[in-house]
């Protein structure tokens, strides 16, 4: 199952405004969640490195959406969205009780991502609604970030093999 129906063209710019926005808080929820798994317990370095590196890269993945969505003249409430971020992952997210744990929650963030943006790539590919040039350009930066989520998902579960 897909988080976006693929087989429905996008029909608007305000439409593929919202799946970026989406993308945005699925980034910033990433972020949070990097953060919070970085907790005391995890003293792996290995294990560290790999979380503060996927945080770093939600934080530009959750920057470019942003640039995308205003570029769609569209804006995102940025300090809302943390804050009910923030809530979700202290209420729904516990520390984890060893590294190989905080990596599997990684893991499931990075494969929910990249899921998410293979959705979102394909609708838009489908759209005949919006500029080529706009979706061309959204398509290129999503793949990016889509590509990005699946080489730390691969690097993740090498890791958990090796355990």
């Amino acid at each position: 199952m897909t988080a976006v129906d693929s087989r429905v063209a996008v029909p608007s710019e305000d439409d593929l405004a919202r799946l970026l926005q989406i993308g945005v808080v699925i980034e910033e929820y990433a972020e949070e969640k990097s953060a919070r798994l970085l907790s005391d317990e995890v003293e792996d370095e290995e294990v560290r490195e790999t979380l503060d590196e996927a945080l770093t890269e939600s934080d530009e993945h959750r920057r470019r959406l942003l640039s995308l969505v205003r570029e769609v003249g569209e804006d995102v409430d940025e300090e809302r969205v943390e804050s009910l971020v923030r809530e979700s992952v202290e209420s729904n997210v516990p520390s984890p009780d060893d590294p190989d744990e905080a990596l599997r929650h990684q893991l499931e963030s990075e494969r929910l991502a990249g899921s998410y943006y293979d959705s979102v790539i394909e609708t838009c590919r489908a759209s005949t609604r919006i500029d080529d040039a706009t979706v061309g350009r959204i398509v290129e930066t999503l793949e990016e970030i889509r590509d990005d989520e699946y080489e730390d998902a691969e690097k993740i579960q090498k890791e958990l093999t090796k355990t």
